[in-house]
């Protein structure tokens, strides 16, 4: 490959990490989602891999809203609560290109 961010997670073979706010805010209050943007993230799951986590001063309100990442779209990732938390969560998120051999 030649251009993309594949491209440079492949030549350098290390994850490029960001972090993303989860505004408390922004919650869909029926689907219990929010999307956030993150750039390089592919629709197609099995190009990359995509670890999140909360950062440590998230970790009691993400556990006790019980948000974890459901989905993935073009630049995008899509996080799902069983209860809409009270303040804004924090997410580390890294990526990684990946082979997939299925």
């Amino acid at each position: 490959m030649t251009d993309g961010i594949i491209t440079i997670m492949d030549e350098r073979d290390v994850p490029i990490t960001t972090n993303v706010t989860l505004l408390s805010s922004s919650w869909d209050s029926i689907a219990l989602t929010q999307n956030v943007t993150v750039v390089g993230i592919l629709e197609d799951a099995t190009k990359q891999i995509v670890n999140v986590s909360p950062v440590g001063s998230s970790m009691i309100a993400a556990a006790n809203s019980v948000i974890y990442c459901s989905g993935q779209a073009e630049d995008t990732l899509i996080f799902t609560c069983l209860e809409i938390p009270t303040e804004d969560v924090v997410y580390n998120v890294s990526i990684q290109g990946a082979m997939y051999m299925g």
